[in-house]
């Protein structure tokens, strides 16, 4: 597995450095700058993302600001105006001095180098920008193509120039140079060799990318933008909304008629619903009103099969009266205490007792009685009929004289 792993993150490797040049006259891929001299440049058609340019193709300069603010930096260099020896595309890097003030390293990579390139790339970073001097400890001379590249740095800044390589006559011209930078012939300069200038630049190119990728990124060419047709295309994209907008209003217009016409055929069908829907809803109000009316706890209507029933029993009622706590029946009968326990004994009463003492009148016992009803509340039946069977309080358990009969 990690074996497959590696496989592909060197493709990805690959792939990627495919895509960054050098520029130097000529565009080359990074990884051939250590071939021979006479090597071809690399085709035109292969579109590189990223390209470095070389030292000889752009001017450097470095300046100190005593700014702290960094904010405030950017505002001076954004209206700062310059005497540059040629136009081109600019690019700084700015690295804090102290709490008061900021280096500015600028590059400004010339105008034919773009007008040359057959692409525009994302990224166009200088040479010398991918140079990390904090591991040398010192100057650097780089070799690609038959040229040395010397960097070095001092308290002022970075600094670098560009000489040539190989040869006999070059001798005398490279020590002219670097006596000129203040080194002696080259003596304790790191050099690195074609293969060591590539390592190099690509680990600078990747700190670069990965610290401050938009640094070095080319703004948009809007020059182009100019010369193209923009009244064509203004009125081409006007006429092109009013038909869209005609097409749009003219579809909903059908599809508003084509709705009306189906709610007028349905039309008949809703009326029908909506009166069906109106009277389940008066019949359900007329279900809640009988619901609260027939929800009381006391059952009044069974009142007057209870008195049929005491007449039934040869009871001389006189008249049942509505008291606060129930009902009061006022009668006559030859057993007041047997109409009692008959009462009591009844399914549809909830409690039986005498109101008042029992007297004697015209030979019968006049008495009176209070009676609660049984709640309806409950899902326990009702029965609304004859009375409970009960005997005679004189004769002991027994039937009544209507269940005799139909015992008979």
């Amino acid at each position: 597995m990690s074996s497959w792993f590696q496989l592909l993150a060197q493709k990805i490797k690959v792939f990627l450095m495919s895509k960054v040049g050098f520029w130097s006259g000529e565009l080359y891929d990074l990884d051939s700058l250590d071939s021979h001299e006479g090597e071809a440049p690399v085709s035109s058609a292969a579109k590189k993302w990223i390209v470095v340019v070389g030292r000889d193709y752009y001017y450097e300069s470095v300046k100190d600001y005593p700014l702290g603010i960094r904010s405030d930096l950017n505002g001076v260099l954004k209206n700062e105006i310059l005497n540059l020896p040629f136009q081109g595309a600019r690019f700084s890097r700015i690295d804090r001095l102290s709490e008061k003030s900021h280096r500015v390293t600028s590059w400004l990579v010339k105008h034919e180098v773009m007008e040359q390139l057959p692409f525009r790339p994302y990224l166009l970073i200088p040479e010398t920008a991918c140079v990390d001097l904090s591991e040398v400890g010192g100057g650097l001379i780089m070799a690609r193509l038959g040229q040395g590249l010397y960097v070095n740095s001092n308290a002022d800044g970075m600094f670098s120039r560009l000489f040539s390589l190989g040869g006999r006559d070059s001798d005398p011209v490279n020590e002219k140079v670097l006596n000129s930078l203040g080194m002696d012939s080259g003596a304790g300069l790191a050099q690195l060799g074609a293969s060591q200038t590539i390592a190099a630049l690509k680990s600078g190119l990747i700190g670069l990318v990965t610290k401050s990728p938009l640094a070095f990124a080319l703004k948009l060419d809007t020059s182009a933008a100019q010369d193209l047709p923009w009244k064509k295309g203004v009125g081409l994209v006007s006429v092109m909304l009013v038909a869209y907008l005609m097409m749009s209003s003219a579809y909903l217009l059908a599809k508003e008629s084509w709705l009306d016409y189906r709610l007028l055929g349905l039309r008949e069908k809703g009326e029908v619903a909506l009166d069906s829907g109106r009277r389940l809803g008066e019949i359900g109000s007329l279900d809640r009103t009988l619901a609260t009316l027939t929800s009381s706890e006391v059952p009044y209507w069974v009142v007057w099969p209870i008195f049929l029933d005491l007449v039934g029993m040869d009871n001389i009622m006189v008249v049942n009266r509505t008291t606060k706590d129930g009902i009061s029946f006022i009668g006559r009968a030859e057993n007041a205490a047997n109409t009692l326990e008959v009462l009591k004994n009844d399914p549809r009463v909830a409690t039986a007792e005498f109101l008042l003492p029992v007297r004697m009148v015209s030979g019968l016992e006049a008495y009176t009685i209070g009676v609660t009803l049984t709640s309806v509340v409950s899902d326990e039946e009702v029965r609304i009929g004859a009375p409970a069977a009960v005997d005679r309080v004189d004769q002991g358990p027994g039937l009544l004289a209507s269940d005799e009969a139909s015992a008979q």
